[in-house]
């Protein structure tokens, strides 16, 4: 039997807007304090597989996916929390932002479609 090389898990929530000044972004439901976004809950990559390119590759899939997504239903950010400070290094290098007094990192949707766009020339 296959064993899972790694995975991810995403979700939508609902973030407050004083922790992110600045980024623009729908209202949810109307209250200006909060707005919808994307979540990376978890990522995993088996042990005996890291250091591969495979969580950079899952990364990547991810990141495009949420570009297309995002722009269809409104999602300003792709926010995450590092489980250490390796996995912030790791987020960092892919673009992703701190914020929250660094207990969380965030990707605007901009950023995603042009990482996209990007991918797509190569």
């Amino acid at each position: 039997m296959a064993k899972p090389v790694g995975f991810y898990a995403l979700s939508t929530v609902i973030e407050e807007a004083r922790l992110l000044p600045g980024v623009r972004y729908v209202p949810f439901f109307g209250n200006p304090n909060y707005f919808p976004c994307l979540s990376m809950v978890y990522l995993a990559v088996a042990q005996d597989r890291q250091n591969r390119g495979i969580g950079s590759t899952m990364m990547a899939r991810l990141i495009s996916d949420f570009a297309g997504h995002g722009e269809k239903i409104g999602l300003p950010l792709l926010i995450l929390t590092p489980v250490s400070r390796k996995a912030a290094g790791f987020y960092a290098a892919l673009g992703f932002e701190p914020y929250n007094h660094g207990m969380g990192m965030f990707l605007s949707l901009q950023t995603a479609i042009d990482m996209r766009d990007q991918l797509r020339m190569v």
